[in-house]
């Protein structure tokens, strides 16, 4: 009988709500965890790392995501190539051109959905589906160069998309996570203002703070935001500052 259906399917979902905080209508996954890391070089090349852990609560084939190498004042000389191409590249060379790799314990395949020169939109697919209560621990990566418009670790006000010395990295919460992570980590550049995190809770201007930890070695200057359980629909934006090439920027 229909309503008899109704009423066990409004009853797993109570259930699953309260054993797990996500009901399966709504999200068919959370991210244990979410981890980005990002290396800046002097010369305005860039590495990403996403590693990713997925708990399912309904059975899942895919999930999107996607990376544009010119919002949040990127270069404007910033060009990739298409996706199929960048995924050949050797690892080995990552510190100098352009290319994406992944990797994840259930084996899944890529799908493009867009392959444009400075953004790309994509699919990992999983057949057959992972069922629900499965974990899934997903890493992708990708590496450009021109990502900053830097050059000997300044910035370059004629190679940037809008011409201040402002970097951001943004990112929005459209799934659960349990705990979110992003780290910069600056080598040979020099910086005016030290990231910060600003978490936008609406469509208003008024954000809250959350200031880095900050990790010295000889490669690398570190500044890691941690989160635990930022809300659905939270804003996240990281802004740094770079010193300018040019005084009146200074």
């Amino acid at each position: 009988m229909g309503w008899v259906k109704d009423l066990w399917d409004i009853g797993k979902d109570i259930y699953y709500w309260f054993k797990d905080g996500y009901s399966p209508k709504e999200h068919s996954f959370v991210y244990k965890s979410f981890i980005k890391k990002l290396a800046v070089y002097p010369n305005g090349h860039g590495i990403v790392i996403n590693s990713i852990e997925i708990k399912v609560i309904r059975k899942l084939e895919c999930i999107e995501r996607y990376f544009d190498i010119r919002g949040g004042n990127g270069c404007k000389e910033a060009k990739l190539p298409p996706l199929s191409e960048m995924q050949m590249l050797d690892p080995e060379k990552r510190f100098s051109r352009a290319g994406f790799w992944f990797k994840s314990d259930i084996p899944c395949s890529l799908d493009p959905k867009e392959d444009l020169e400075d953004r790309k939109e994509f699919l990992f697919k999983w057949q057959p589906a992972v069922e629900r209560g499965r974990k899934i621990r997903l890493s992708y990566a990708f590496s450009a160069p021109c990502m900053f418009p830097i050059e000997n670790g300044l910035f370059q006000p004629s190679k940037a998309v809008i011409e201040e010395p402002i970097a951001v990295a943004n990112f929005a919460v459209k799934s659960p996570i349990e705990y979110f992570e992003y780290e910069i980590a600056f080598r040979g550049v020099k910086l005016k203002e030290t990231p910060i995190m600003k978490i936008f809770k609406d469509d208003s201007n008024h954000f809250s703070k959350v200031d880095p930890k900050v990790y010295f070695d000889p490669f690398y200057e570190r500044y890691r935001f941690s989160l635990k359980k930022p809300k659905l629909g939270y804003k996240i934006s990281i802004q740094w500052k770079w010193e300018s090439s040019q005084g009146r920027y200074l």
